[in-house]
């Protein structure tokens, strides 16, 4: 099936050539812990994953077409 892996900030570059969309053929009942995987992302440098703009943990399993996006955490303020 296929999906859409968008990664933001510091996490483009685990894409090929800094992509921010990437475009994965993924088998069924992938989740988003093996996705992240698969493409080497460390989850610890992960802050952030949303699927079709909804937060969701790592372990969601993609369905057909769904956008994936990864952020990195977020920090500043005082």
């Amino acid at each position: 099936m296929r999906i859409t892996f968008c990664a933001y900030g510091d996490l483009r570059r685990y894409t090929p050539q800094n992509q921010e969309r990437l475009p994965l053929a993924v088998e069924e009942q992938t989740s988003v812990a093996a996705l992240l995987d698969r493409l080497d992302v460390p989850w610890g440098e992960v802050g952030i994953v949303a699927i079709n703009g909804k937060l969701a943990d790592e372990k969601y399993v993609v369905a057909e077409g769904d956008k994936v996006e990864v952020f990195s955490p977020v920090g500043g303020g005082s």
